[in-house]
């Protein structure tokens, strides 16, 4: 996709002074918060176990498999010989 920029803003953008003013920044700051990096987790193979856990897709293979070992248990004895 292709967007027009008026000419004003291109010149704007290679000025040194074309950044934005304080009050700018400030509220900008207001509206979308800081911009600060997220701490990464000391533990990474804990939070992996954890995340993984919390997944539902694991807990539906589970389930899945779970019902299907119930019902092999159960309904092979009664095809057999």
């Amino acid at each position: 996709m292709r967007r027009t920029f008026s000419q004003e803003r291109i010149n704007r953008s290679f000025s040194p002074d074309g950044g934005l003013d304080s009050t700018e920044v400030e509220k900008r700051r207001t509206q979308y918060g800081a911009n600060d990096i997220i701490e990464v987790s000391t533990n990474r193979w804990r939070e992996l176990a954890k995340n993984t856990l919390l997944d539902p897709m694991i807990w539906f293979l589970v389930g899945t498999s779970a019902l299907f070992a119930i019902l092999a248990i159960t309904i092979k004895p009664l095809f057999c010989c």
